[in-house]
């Protein structure tokens, strides 16, 4: 069988006979039907068109990969000779779910990864790479972002999160790093144990690059990075255990995103397909593409997963595509360049809102706010919970202190009071915390929960 890339006839064949798209299909198709369909569309017969499926969700998909991995059917080939990891711990809502992807297609698609990294730029053959990504309980980050780092051509070191940041930053020094790689939550907690040096390094860090994926990184982390670790260039990686790695930012390449909430990742064509949707195109059959450079849902068509297809999956993304810049295009292969667009991140449907006393509050409003300039909030959780009083909302807030324009602690207070309309009320409250051991975090990826709602009944994000 060919390997990946595939064609998306191809991978619609494949899909029409998947359980995730096909509601009589018990199992997925064998590997011998998986070589069949594929013969079947080199020989020219009409196959299905991708307006043919609907929109799925980590739902939708959630319900037939429970029912498959609590098959035990030597005829369930969903379970074999998969590499498999795990989402959805991030929001506290019970048990994550392990996503299993074909082992040799997975191979295949951390080498276009890697390729992808080196074209963009990101990883030059002399850079030594300090991972901090985060490994264990099914999580595979790690290994994940290590392998496509060397693919790269990168040496990494695999530090991982566990790694305590005495230990972090001697190995920064003593073995000369000059790309640190992780998560913005240990990108952070690094950062802060340096700033508490009081300056004794001197010059001793190498770092010059940082690498981060997970996250989204504000303007107030990018801005306390840049004062800890000097005139860094900081890259991002865009991906999911869903989808896989997919999509490199380099602001060299695709300049300012033109909005502090957004970020910009090259992709390429041939690897994935991004349909960009109308609002809550769940439920519609066909729905019109949005034109190249609107704002919509990112739906993505996977190009390197064939024997359990990802086909129009929507993981809530708003965004929308670009070409490349003109400058962009000048500095990459010619031969690749047609190849490439620009996705502009712009993050979660943020139709999310949360009451408290009564009142509504919108969730991306409150953490607009949190990025006020000179507040300097780093990290920031908003905790709901009951208590024998009553109902109690706390904020806590993780700032990087010495950022231009500070505003006290106090007048951070008093201002989270107002906009609550708390005034004295002990059930309101506002925690300064040193370090990212005040914040609860999330099961697998050891994110930051924003959100966390411990009422009875409810959950965080």
């Amino acid at each position: 069988m060919d390997s990946p890339p595939y064609s998306l006839e191809q991978i619609l064949r494949v899909a029409c006979q998947h359980p995730f798209y096909n509601c009589d299909a018990r199992y997925p198709p064998s590997r011998e039907m998986v070589h069949h369909l594929v013969e079947e569309a080199y020989v020219g017969s009409k196959g299905p068109d991708i307006v043919d499926f609907p929109v799925i969700t980590k739902v939708k998909l959630s319900q037939v990969i429970s029912r498959l991995m609590g098959d035990d059917s030597p005829d369930n080939g969903y379970r074999h000779h998969c590499y498999a990891t795990i989402t959805g711990g991030g929001f506290k809502r019970g048990t994550p779910l392990l996503w299993l992807t074909d082992s040799v297609e997975n191979r295949h698609h951390r080498a276009a990864a890697g390729k992808l990294i080196r074209i963009m730029g990101v990883i030059e053959p002399t850079d030594i790479v300090l991972n901090l990504h985060v490994s264990g309980h099914f999580y595979r980050s790690l290994d994940m972002t290590t392998d496509i780092l060397e693919h790269a051509g990168a040496t990494v070191l695999p530090a991982g999160s566990e790694m305590p940041s005495e230990v972090v930053v001697e190995a920064l020094v003593g073995y000369c790093i000059t790309c640190l790689a992780g998560p913005v939550t240990e990108l952070i907690r690094i950062a802060m144990h340096i700033s508490r040096l009081s300056g004794s390094l001197g010059g001793q860090l190498k770092v010059c690059k940082l690498f981060y994926t997970s996250e989204p990184l504000s303007a107030v982390q990018e801005a306390f990075l840049k004062h800890v670790f000097g005139p860094v260039t900081i890259f991002s990686g865009l991906g999911s255990a869903e989808i896989g790695f997919w999509g490199v930012g380099n602001p060299h390449l695709t300049g300012p995103p033109g909005s502090v909430n957004a970020r910009d990742y090259v992709y390429d064509t041939r690897n994935m397909l991004v349909e960009i949707l109308p609002s809550d195109p769940t439920g519609i059959a066909t729905p019109d593409f949005m034109s190249e450079g609107t704002r919509g849902y990112i739906t993505v068509t996977s190009l390197q997963r064939l024997r359990n297809p990802l086909v129009r999956y929507n993981g809530g993304d708003i965004g929308s595509v670009h070409q490349l810049p003109a400058a962009a295009r000048h500095q990459l292969p010619p031969e690749e360049v047609e190849h490439y667009r620009f996705l502009r991140m712009y993050g979660r449907d943020p139709r999310l809102t949360f009451t408290w006393k009564s009142e509504v509050f919108d969730y991306e409003t409150v953490f607009a706010m949190l990025q006020s300039p000179g507040w300097n909030i780093l990290q920031s959780q908003v905790i709901l919970d009951d208590q024998q009083a009553g109902e109690q909302l706390e904020i806590r807030l993780m700032r990087g202190y010495g950022l231009s324009r500070e505003v006290p602690d106090q007048d951070v207070t008093s201002e989270l009071r107002r906009t609550f309309s708390a005034g004295a009320d002990a059930s309101f409250s506002v925690t300064f915390v040193s370090d990212l051991s005040a914040l609860e975090r999330s099961n697998t990826g050891q994110k930051v929960v924003r959100f966390v709602d411990k009422r009875k009944g409810c959950s965080g994000v």
